[in-house]
């Protein structure tokens, strides 16, 4: 199964649509990873040394334009909040400056 884990300071970007169903956004990803972990999983972090605070099952991902931004064209998950979604180590790109860990596997 595919994962993506991603540096959400503060829970920046986060709603909750309707318990368990949260949209975490705007994400400079391109549609093609986002695509690729539907149905897979998201791990969100305050930091890459902490453990994930939440995360959940991909259910999908919007597409949304930010044109006040550097990199305007933004990912909107839509995820089913679950138990196993947090306390996740961090996986993936990991210098600096990283907030995206890329697709994983999960």
């Amino acid at each position: 199964m595919k994962a993506i884990h991603l540096k959400c300071e503060d829970r920046l970007n986060l709603t909750c649509v309707k318990m368990p169903v949260f949209e975490s956004g705007y994400w400079d990803i391109s549609e093609s990873d986002a695509a690729a972990v539907v149905g897979g999983l998201i791990y969100l972090h305050q930091t890459k040394n902490e453990l994930s605070y939440m995360g959940g099952v991909i259910q999908s991902f919007r597409v949304e334009v930010r044109p006040e931004l550097a990199h305007a064209t933004r990912i909107i998950f839509v995820f089913e909040s679950t138990k196993e979604g947090r306390g996740a180590k961090w996986k993936g790109a990991d210098h600096a400056m990283a907030w995206y860990s890329g697709v994983v596997d999960g």
